[in-house]
């Protein structure tokens, strides 16, 4: 949601904007800058994936829960990585098209009226809770040594 949110207001906010990396007379405003583009198509990429994995995971989890005590250890452990992987691609999302939106506006994305900083702080806060790093540690495990990392359905 993070990533989502600043990408549209980035969007929204620089379409009729000038360039920060260009001046002169071409290009007249971001939506014509290559580099901009280039910026916006790489996030619009990584955003769109992170919501790809999320929604598999989503599947996964509630076939699961509707499979009940049929679900084998290895069916909890697929489920486990994937979320994991969900998780993971989020939080990089969430920090790399918040931190990079904000070098696309530039300066003036620091300005306290606009808030494009609330999407970096709320984007870092939130994948401080669980850092990256155990969930991928889990994935790794999984994938090399076929280690079941810890899920618990919902009751």
């Amino acid at each position: 949601g993070l990533a989502e949110g600043v990408l549209a207001e980035a969007r929204e906010y620089g379409r009729a904007r000038p360039s920060r990396w260009h001046t002169g007379t071409w290009p007249d405003h971001t939506a014509a800058d290559p580099q901009a583009l280039t910026v916006y198509g790489e996030l619009t990429v990584l955003t769109r994936s992170a919501a790809a994995l999320a929604d598999q995971a989503v599947d996964a989890v509630e076939a699961g829960l509707a499979r009940g005590g049929d679900l084998s250890h290895e069916d909890c452990a697929e489920m486990s990585v994937l979320v994991a992987m969900a998780e993971a691609a989020a939080s990089w999302a969430a920090q790399e098209c918040t931190a990079r939106a904000l070098d696309v506006v530039g300066v003036r994305s620091a300005a306290a009226g606009l808030g494009f900083d609330r999407f970096w702080r709320n984007a870092r806060t939130h994948t401080l809770y669980e850092p990256v790093a155990h969930r991928l540690r889990d994935v790794g495990d999984y994938f090399l040594n076929g280690a079941h990392p810890p899920f618990d359905l919902p009751a």
